[in-house]
């Protein structure tokens, strides 16, 4: 047993501090191990030895035990009482630890993990100061306890999908819009005397009937008249005939629309030479200049190909008579009758509102 020096109060062996709920001194200064008093009288000769030896027990104990803590200095901090919402759980008393078993309604310390009296301000193993409660040990837990993991964010995938369709839909609508102003367009006239035709995917257009339209030639032979031109079979063909009378072999051509109206012509198509197996033999159209009702004349170069050609005419108002006049010609690759008769198979026009 201790007895503490500072208010007479009896503690455990055990104990470091006075259990005094007013006092908490440090037993190891201000505290004196006694033993149980006997139930027997000892002599009175003896009790002054005991009481020396007691003493001097008292004094060795003292110089053996460590120094108590330094208490914090007033003018740096000040030490709080710990919170019970801070105070880390308890975990439950293991044997080796040399922790005496918390009994229920104890006041945990949050220091030493030993259990206290509730009554008690100041813990009677390590003096701490039990002010706003401490912890009461937890049960301990039922099964194994995981991390709970964060919290997700907002989800992106369907703004970035929003995004990829409406880029789609930009794409195909710009496409839409291009190709109906493209179709609806207009491009301006070539007109260097040089220039030559190129297929232009711009200028579609709708093909005249060909009953909407009557070709003439300003010479022609009597089995390959103008009316060849637009009769739809590229087998068939117009071809000039120059003679003393009319020696200029390069003709005119004309085609007039029979529609009061007329047409805005875009384009037109044009198949130079005879037949397949005559193409070489004839010669075949190179440099032609075309006139819309006989306004500023467009020249024009063509291929010399057996395969449809396209040439661009954009119109500006509707026209009723289209001119085609051959200036120059590709030479017949093999002699005879015929080396002199340029010739063409076929003329389609193709209009726009």
């Amino acid at each position: 047993m201790i007895i503490c020096s500072k208010c007479g109060h009896h503690n455990t062996d055990a104990d470091q501090w006075c259990t005094n709920p007013g006092c908490g001194a440090y037993l190891a200064f201000e505290g004196a191990a006694v033993q149980p008093e006997s139930s027997e009288q000892a002599p009175p000769a003896s009790a002054q030895p005991s009481r020396e030896r007691s003493a001097d027990d008292t004094l060795e104990r003292l110089k053996a035990a460590p120094p108590p803590p330094a208490p914090p200095r007033s003018s740096q901090y000040q030490p709080q009482p710990p919170s019970a919402s801070r105070l880390p759980p308890v975990a439950p008393v293991q044997a080796e630890t040399g922790v005496p078993p918390v009994r229920p309604g104890e006041t945990v310390c949050a220091a030493c993990s030993w259990g206290n009296d509730p009554t008690r301000a100041f813990c009677r193993h390590c003096g701490r100061p039990l002010t706003g409660g401490g912890a009461t040990p937890p049960p301990p837990p039922a099964g194994p306890q995981y991390a709970q993991s964060a919290p997700r964010g907002p989800r992106r995938w369907p703004w970035i999908l929003g995004a990829v369709l409406g880029a789609i839909v930009l794409l195909a609508a710009g496409g839409l819009l291009g190709r109906v102003f493209t179709d609806k367009g207009t491009v301006a006239a070539d007109a260097s005397p040089s220039a030559s035709p190129s297929p232009s995917p711009t200028l579609k257009g709708t093909e005249v009937p060909r009953e909407d339209i009557a070709a003439r030639a300003s010479t022609s032979q009597p089995d390959a008249e103008a009316r060849f031109l637009i009769d739809g079979d590229e087998q068939s063909y117009w071809a000039a005939n120059p003679t003393e009378s009319n020696p200029d072999p390069f003709p005119l051509l004309t085609l007039n629309l029979k529609s009061p109206d007329g047409a805005r012509i875009v384009r037109m198509m044009v198949v130079s030479g005879g037949p397949d197996n005559e193409f070489d033999a004839r010669p075949r159209p190179k440099d032609i200049c075309v006139l819309v009702d006989a306004g500023d004349c467009v020249d024009h170069e063509l291929e010399d190909s057996p395969d449809p050609q396209e040439v661009r005419v954009d119109a500006a108002d509707p026209a009723k008579q289209v001119e085609i006049e051959i200036k120059s010609v590709y030479p017949a690759t093999q002699g005879g009758d015929a080396a002199d008769d340029v010739t063409m198979r076929e003329i389609r026009l193709y209009a726009q509102p």
